[in-house]
Parts: C-alpha cells; structure tokens; sequence
C-alpha cells in the first residue's frame, strides 16, 4: 500500500530551509563550512521532538532510529533547497 502524502511532507523542507536562511541572515559569523551540519542537527532534533510528541506507542529502537534518519534526510532535502535557491538568485557567470 502506498502511504499518504500530504502538502506538509513537502513544506517541511521548505519552512526549514527559510527558517535556517534567516538565522545565517542574522548571525553572519558561522561559517558556510558548517551550514550544512547545523542544518542537519537542527532536523534530527526536530524530529526527534517529533517523536516524543506524537508516538503513542512504547518509544523503541526502531523508531528513534527511523526518525533519526527521517531528521537526516529533512536536513539534507532542505540543504538542497537552500543551495538551489541561493544558486538561482545569485548566478555565477
């Protein structure tokens, strides 16, 4: 059976790519080497928030690891969406 999606599935990138933008924005001293790191630390904590929010069952290894790795790839998905924005609004010629 194939799960579900919904619009938030898709947006969740995005609100995390504008909300990372607007923190670099305002704190000009991290470096872009580390960007990328912090981006992806703030999404498995998301997610691990998540987890302990909305799981009604016993909280097992399973779980923690799937959102983990569900927080992993929230981080890099957005990665890429600031990278290509960032790339189409400021071009290299």
């Amino acid at each position: 059976m194939i799960p579900e999606m919904t619009i938030a599935g898709y947006a969740v990138p995005v609100i995390l790519t504008i909300i990372m933008a607007l923190i670099y924005k305002f704190i000009p001293v991290i470096s872009d080497r580390y960007k990328a790191l912090i981006t992806i630390g703030v999404a498995v904590v998301l997610a691990v928030v998540s987890m302990a929010y909305n799981v009604a069952e016993a909280i097992t290894a399973k779980i923690v690891i799937e959102h983990v790795l569900g927080g992993i790839i929230l981080g890099a998905s957005a990665i890429g969406v600031y990278e290509g924005a960032r790339t189409f609004l400021n071009p290299r010629s």
